[in-house]
């Protein structure tokens, strides 16, 4: 049997509906908002629910949910605004029952036009209390992190720009107490338009945090200065930084420099066709990670599958190095949708810790329309997590294949197949298990 759940203290997502509530107190232009939702329940059944080597426990999920979409494009406010809500019910009582959220939002309000904005982002996702253990319920938290400030713009001339954002950041965890503070920056930039497609830049940025425990061993001073260039043409995107960035523990003596390079290319290869890349090299903590993720929650179209890489950073204050590259592939065709996405996550903690590691990760995801109103949907994720100070290797291999069938305008009904399993040198921490999901969708 699983362990049994831990009393937790119950927490509904509210830092969520803080950015809502925010959204709506700022006058509205008169522009149409376009509102999407679905609401559904769904059956899941599941040969390992507590993701077991040893004791594998069956359960049944009943789980009604709510799925939203919110956009406004206009001249003074700018939202957009997806996620979900569920309430998974255990039969079998597994695992205790609880409200559960996501959200990722973004809203900016122009104060005034070209001169001073202001900007509320918000992250809201379940992650893991302790990442060498499997991610089941009971090992799952909700971790909230809010962003908020003004940017305030100037034009020197027709080629040359000027850029201040003040930008406070609050972070929230269920469980993990030490996740929670503040964080104050400052980021200045002085563009150049190089031609009508190209800009350069000189930044700097300086970050503070402020962790809610007493004394806290992590609180840092973070100073980033660096040059940036883009290049927008019609089929080819380019953004890069380089430069050095400085790292000030308050608490201990250990200051501690580094190159700085991150950026991203997209190139339309074809009308249909998309390859881009990401690369970073810089400092980075658990919630600047989180801000990174911050992407459009999934609309239900796809496969629904776990990917294993959204529990294994540790939430906490602790600050890293950090070496990453992604590449995507995608094909968007009028009945196929291709996607392929690798990549590799090399993590390095300032302290010493057990959660140094090196992730290598293949996800390849397709749809097909069998018809206009029949959906065939699969997906595959293959990864391998290397814990360096641990001497411990996890492989994870996972599989879904899905079938939306849509019966009118308004109503679908989805089902699923997946099959997860991890190969750990962890002792008792492999598994393997297979589920089986029925949804009814009522989409508005």
């Amino acid at each position: 049997m699983p362990s049994a759940p831990r009393n937790r203290r119950k927490r509904s997502p509210r830092h969520g509906l803080l950015f809502l509530a925010m959204a709506l107190a700022v006058p509205q232009a008169a522009h149409a908002v376009r509102i999407q939702y679905d609401v559904g329940a769904s059956v899941l059944y599941s040969d390992n629910i507590g993701l077991s080597e040893t004791d594998e426990t069956s359960d049944t999920v009943i789980s009604p949910e709510l799925n939203f979409d919110v956009e406004q494009a206009g001249s003074t406010l700018e939202l957009t605004m997806n996620g979900n809500l569920q309430y998974p019910y255990y039969l079998d009582d597994t695992f205790e029952s609880e409200l559960q959220g996501q959200l990722a939002g973004r809203m900016n309000w122009t104060i005034v036009p070209e001169r001073i904005d202001f900007e509320v982002t918000d992250t809201l996702s379940r992650q893991a209390v302790n990442v060498l253990n499997s991610f089941v319920p009971s090992n799952q938290q909700q971790v909230n992190v809010l962003t908020a400030g003004p940017t305030f713009r100037a034009r020197f001339s027709d080629a040359t720009r000027g850029q201040v954002d003040l930008r406070f950041v609050n972070t929230y965890a269920e469980e993990s107490e030490d996740f929670q503070g503040n964080h104050y920056s400052v980021a200045t930039r002085l563009e150049r338009l190089v031609r009508s497609t190209d800009s350069v830049s000189v930044n700097l940025d300086a970050l503070q945090t402020d962790y809610d425990d007493d004394g806290a061993l992590f609180n840092y001073r973070r100073y980033d200065a660096y040059v940036g260039y883009t290049s927008r043409l019609a089929s080819l995107y380019l953004e890069i930084d380089a430069g050095y960035s400085q790292l000030r523990p308050d608490n201990y003596e250990g200051d501690d420099s580094a190159p700085l390079l991150r950026g991203n290319v997209e190139w339309q290869v074809a009308p249909r066709t998309t390859l881009s890349a990401g690369f970073n090299m810089e400092f980075s903590d658990a919630a600047e990670y989180l801000i990174w993720r911050r992407d459009p929650l999934t609309d239900g179209e796809g496969p629904i599958i776990d990917d294993p890489s959204d529990p294994l950073l540790p939430i906490g204050p602790q600050t890293f190095k950090q070496r990453r590259i992604l590449l995507n592939y995608r094909f968007e065709g009028e009945r196929l949708m291709v996607q392929v996405n690798p990549y590799y996550d090399r993590i390095r903690y300032q302290t010493n810790s057990d959660e140094d590691q090196d992730i290598k990760s293949l996800n390849f995801y397709a749809d097909y329309k069998l018809r206009s109103d029949f959906i065939l949907s699969a997906a595959a994720v293959r990864q391998e997590r290397e814990l360096d100070n641990q001497f411990r290797n996890d492989r994870y291999s996972i599989y879904s294949v899905a079938l939306t069938k849509q019966f009118s305008r308004h109503w679908h009904v989805r089902g699923y197949y997946q099959r997860a399993e991890r190969d750990s040198s962890g002792s008792t921490e492999s598994y393997v298990e297979n589920s089986l999901m029925l949804a009814v969708i009522y989409r508005r």
